[in-house]
């Protein structure tokens, strides 16, 4: 009997011991599934700042594509009003050598109308002087 309650308290102090085990096993169960929850809520967190990056990064490419058509668009129109600048100017030129030369026959005409009417006056005058012997 002595043997049988030998095995009996060797038998209770493993399922103690075991026990005590067990309960260490849930205790790191239930801080590992703790830990995972926590892994996991920052996981999310991350996927959550990837997404919205990566909404972003599109957003941005888009946006820059846009730029980069205006820019494009723009540089072309600058493109067109330096030639349209450059035609403009060589009528400009063009006309105000015209106008230089308009101006020059005036001023010779005026000229030559003052000459005429002097030369006049003096053949009046001649004339006059003439007519008086």
């Amino acid at each position: 009997m002595n043997k049988l309650k030998k095995v009996c308290e060797e038998n209770e102090s493993r399922l103690e011991e075991q026990s005590k085990q067990l309960n260490q096993l849930n205790e790191t169960k239930v801080n590992l599934e703790n830990e995972l929850k926590i892994v996991q809520s920052e996981l999310n967190e991350v996927r959550i700042k990837f997404e919205n990056s990566t909404v972003f990064i599109h957003h941005s490419c888009k946006a820059n594509s846009l730029l980069k058509e205006e820019k494009d668009s723009l540089d072309k129109i600058l493109q067109d009003n330096a030639i349209k600048l450059v035609t403009l100017k060589k009528s400009y030129d063009e006309l105000f050598e015209k106008f230089s030369n308009i101006q020059n026959q005036y001023n010779d005409t005026i000229a030559d109308k003052d000459l005429i009417n002097r030369k006049l006056d003096e053949t009046k005058n001649l004339n006059e002087i003439q007519d008086k012997e």
